[in-house]
This record gives C-alpha cells, sequence and structure tokens, in this order.
C-alpha cells in the first residue's frame, strides 16, 4: 500500500507539472496571437489644445493596425475661444474656428498581463488584454474664414497607455492619449497648447489574418547608397556680343554608387477575393461651401500580386455646392467655388462601379534607395492606388434655404448667358451620368482605407472626395 500510494503521488505530480506546462504554453501562444492583430475601423476623440481652444463635436479618423504597427488619420474642427496667456495684447472672445487633421505613425503593443478569455478561431473570439502604444504625428489647422490662409502646424510625440477586448470580427479600444509637441508653423499657434492629455475609443473590424494565414516569403530587394560626392566646376571658354562678354562653365559631379541586394520577408496571402460593407464619408474641413454626406454599400474586391479589381454598389446622400469656378472662358472648371455658399445643399445618389488599380506599396521605400520586387506574392499590408469607373442615378436634389437658392441660380444664368448646360448653372438639375475618379487606399488583410475623388459627370456640383472603410469577408483565398 505505501509503494502504491508513492507511486500514485508520483503520477498526480507528474500530471501537475504537464498541466502547469500546458497552461504556460497556451498562455504564450494567446500573447503571440495579440501581437499577430490586424485590423481597421473608425476612432473618435476630442483631442485637447488648452483653454483657448474648445472642441465642441468629436474628431473622427481611421485607426490602421497590422501587427504592432499603427497609423491614425482623423479630422476635425476647433473654435478659438480665447488667448492662452492672459498678458497676452488678443481681447477675449470668439476668435473665429478651425478645420484640422491629424496624421501619425507608431507601434501598439499587447500588454501580457491583466487579460481574459481566448482566441480560438477567427469566429470563436473573446479576448481582452491592456495594450501601449507609442507614435510621432502631426496636426494641421486652417481657419475656416477663406481670407486667412494662415496655418497652424503641431508636430508631437505621444504614449497612448489602454485596453483592448478582442471579439469574433472585431475590437474596441479605449486609449489615454499623452501628447507632447512643439509648434512648427505660424498661424494662430497661441490658441494651441502643443501638449495634452485626452481619450479616445477606436472600433476596428478584424483583419481575417487567422483564416488568411499569410506565410513570409522572400522576395529579392536592393539598397542603393551615394557616398562621396564630389562637385567640380570649370571654366571652358568665353565669347564677345554686342551687350558685351559671356563666360561658360561646366560642371561635374561624381559620387560612389553602391548597389547592395538582400531579401526582403513579405507576408504572403496569395490570391484574394472578398465582399463586404463599406461605409464612406466626407471630410469636415469642407463643410463651409459643401454639405457632408454618407454613403453606405457593399464592396466586392479581389487582390492578386500587383493587381487591385473591385466592384462596388453603394448609396447615400452627397453634398453639393452653389456654384463652380470658371474659366476666362466662362467655361465651367467642374470645381467648386469655396466663396459661395447661398444654395449649398444635398442629392440622393446611386453609385456602381468598378475599381483598376495597382500596388504601390514600393514606391514608398524609394525614397531611401530601396527598391523591393515582390513578384508573385500579394501582401497582408499593402497600399494601392488607381481609378473608378461606373455610374451613377442622383435624384431628391434640395437645398438648405430654398428661399435664396432659386434668386442665386437666376442671378448665375443672367449673368452668364453662354452656360447652354442647366447642370452647369443649377444643382437641383441632375440625373443618371457617367461616374469616374481616382483613389488611394491602404490594405490590411480583409479591411481597407481609401480615399476616393468621385467625378459625378450627370451632376458636377456633387463632385468630391470621400473618405471609406470597408470589410470584405475572404471568399476566395491561398497561396
Amino acid at each position: 500500500i505505501f509503494f502504491l500510494l508513492i507511486i500514485s503521488t508520483a503520477v498526480v505530480a507528474q500530471e501537475t507539472v504537464i498541466s502547469e506546462a500546458q497552461l504556460s504554453k497556451y498562455k504564450e501562444n494567446q500573447y503571440e496571437l495579440d501581437k499577430n492583430y490586424g485590423g481597421m475601423g473608425p476612432m473618435i476623440f476630442k483631442p485637447n489644445f488648452g483653454k483657448g481652444v474648445e472642441i465642441i463635436a468629436p474628431w473622427v479618423g481611421v485607426s490602421m493596425l497590422s501587427d504592432v504597427l499603427e497609423f491614425q488619420f482623423a479630422v476635425g474642427k476647433s473654435y478659438r475661444r480665447q488667448p492662452i496667456k492672459e498678458e497676452s495684447i488678443l481681447p477675449i472672445g470668439d476668435w473665429g474656428s478651425d478645420f484640422g487633421y491629424m496624421m501619425s505613425v507608431g507601434g501598439t503593443v499587447p500588454i501580457n498581463a491583466l487579460n481574459f478569455g481566448s482566441y480560438k478561431n477567427h469566429l470563436r473570439v473573446f479576448r481582452g488584454h491592456p495594450t501601449v502604444g507609442g507614435s510621432m504625428g502631426w496636426y494641421n489647422f486652417k481657419s475656416t474664414n477663406q481670407y486667412d490662409h494662415d496655418k497652424t502646424n503641431l508636430l508631437f510625440l505621444s504614449i497612448n497607455p489602454g485596453y483592448r477586448i478582442r471579439l469574433s470580427v472585431g475590437s474596441i479600444e479605449a486609449n489615454l492619449n499623452m501628447r507632447l509637441g512643439i509648434h512648427s508653423g505660424g498661424g494662430d499657434y497661441q490658441f494651441y497648447n502643443a501638449s495634452g492629455i485626452y481619450p479616445s475609443l477606436t472600433f476596428r473590424m478584424d483583419a481575417m489574418k487567422g483564416m488568411l494565414n499569410p506565410s513570409m516569403v522572400s522576395v529579392p530587394g536592393s539598397l542603393t547608397t551615394v557616398d562621396n560626392v564630389q562637385t567640380d566646376t570649370r571654366y571652358t571658354g568665353s565669347r564677345y556680343t554686342s551687350g558685351g562678354r559671356i563666360d561658360y562653365y561646366s560642371t561635374t559631379t561624381t559620387a560612389d554608387v553602391t548597389v547592395t541586394p538582400f531579401n526582403v520577408g513579405v507576408q504572403d496571402v496569395g490570391p484574394y477575393f472578398g465582399i463586404g460593407p463599406k461605409v464612406s464619408f466626407m471630410s469636415p474641413r469642407r463643410s463651409d461651401h459643401i454639405n457632408l454626406g454618407r454613403l453606405v454599400g457593399i464592396a466586392a474586391e479581389g487582390r492578386i500580386s500587383w493587381a487591385d479589381i473591385g466592384v462596388t454598389l453603394e448609396g447615400g446622400n452627397v453634398g453639393h455646392g452653389s456654384a463652380l469656378d470658371f474659366k476666362d472662358t466662362n467655361e465651367p472648371r467642374r470645381k467648386l467655388d469655396k466663396g459661395d455658399s447661398e444654395a449649398i445643399g444635398t442629392l440622393n445618389t446611386v453609385n456602381l462601379y468598378t475599381t483598376l488599380g495597382i500596388d504601390i506599396s514600393p514606391i514608398f521605400l524609394m525614397p531611401f534607395g530601396i527598391i523591393v520586387e515582390k513578384g508573385e506574392a500579394t501582401s497582408f499590408l499593402s497600399s494601392s492606388a488607381g481609378f473608378i469607373i461606373g455610374g451613377h442615378y442622383a435624384f431628391g436634389q434640395r437645398y438648405d434655404k430654398p428661399e435664396y437658392a432659386d434668386q442665386f441660380v437666376d442671378d448665375i444664368a443672367k449673368n452668364d448667358p453662354a452656360l447652354l448646360k442647366n447642370k452647369y448653372v443649377d444643382p437641383s438639375d441632375v440625373g443618371a451620368g457617367f461616374l469616374g475618379g481616382y483613389y488611394f487606399a491602404v490594405h490590411i488583410g480583409a479591411v481597407s482605407f481609401k480615399a476616393t475623388n468621385y467625378r459625378y459627370y450627370g451632376a458636377p456640383f456633387a463632385g468630391t472626395t470621400m473618405y471609406s472603410v470597408a470589410w470584405k469577408y475572404p471568399l476566395a483565398f491561398g497561396r
């Protein structure tokens, strides 16, 4: 009996050791999955610039996260209320408003503590853990007054601790942003504190990295370095003219150029095709001469190697301006006049178009002398640019102030009788037409962020730039 008791104790002890080892391995694996998370979605916050600036409506933007690398882009409006310093010669009062945008790049790292839940697969996720991020970025402010061209710039570094909760197809993350910055431009910088602390809330759609399961592939690249640059200017002769003597010189520049080949690791998802929802919105920087608009739709998109091809069906409302710029020949430029706001309004539209683009990711490395040949690889993280081609049906146009709109349109028609097409005079004369434009996009797996310039040829007043986020559930993928 004593012998059996010893053996049983040893077996139990061995099982306990194995269980602890498995638990440790499980926790380590969950932490690695936390670090490999990628997603994209809207973020909202009210930046703090001190007592001299009031933020009434939250700023809105997009957070793009791939593993630990994070990009942020946001837009908003600020109101200058009073000078920061009491001894300022400026009187206290309302000193106008500014359109602003913020861009930053940095890293966000999960912390392996105070976590709960687990990631089992891409459809069974309930996981929470702390994060800490750091970034460097830039705030830019421009007065809403069209006659005030001053700009205020802030360069900053920030530390952003937070907590992330991951769900099946996305995540929610709350952060406390601690900004330390300096003024880098003129304008009304005396109103803006360069440093500040403020919270933010981010909703991301999952990039479905666990489902796409990208593999690291090696692609060729090269690094070009230039050293020992020398410039020599020599006198080569002269000649005399009626105006005097003309001297000639030749300049020669020499340098040591070294090209070093190397291999680059790329996360390749192979040919990819997905379909899912898309939401677009306009920048509030345009709201003084055009109403804000929103579009909701479905995007189907495929990426293979360098090609980016898709189809989008979307609808919603688009703000329009009240007047177009004109050339000296009285021909419309099809570009809104930012000085007119008497007859602004909105119209409804349904858009159907294709996107045709190419991967331009390697271009961003060229200024550093790096050339990458991605070959057949389809990157998990990439950027593309291209064109949109399709059609639209515009309807339901309405003015914000109908009583002023009719008179405004009549005045344009009277003063510019050479304009024969009513669609260049009256925004309410809209209908179906050709839709074109161009776009720039960032792709992180199944999600993408695009800035698209729309050209409504059946309704030129509606031409504008919109930002969008799309999540496309993978239907076909693999190497």
